[in-house]
């Protein structure tokens, strides 16, 4: 996560939409994006990620890196 995109959760994290495109990369990998609406209603990207599968281990790591960086943050 870029600081800009940490920002943007702190601010909006009320809402986050959770999508993954499965095998649609040539890396043949599901590809996570988080994104949150800001207070325009536009949606704005703050995590990116490539998993190894759409099993239960890699969300729980993908969301384990979401959330160390905004648990510092919000401390």
């Amino acid at each position: 996560m870029t600081n800009r995109m940490q920002k943007l959760t702190e601010f909006f994290c009320d809402v986050a939409i959770i999508e993954t495109t499965h095998k649609s990369n040539r890396f043949n990998l599901p590809l996570m994006d988080i994104i949150v609406i800001n207070n325009l209603g536009k949606s704005c990207t703050v995590f990116l990620s490539l998993l190894e599968s759409q099993t239960y281990e890699p969300y729980k790591w993908a969301l384990g890196i979401l959330k160390h960086p905004l648990e510092k943050r919000l401390q």
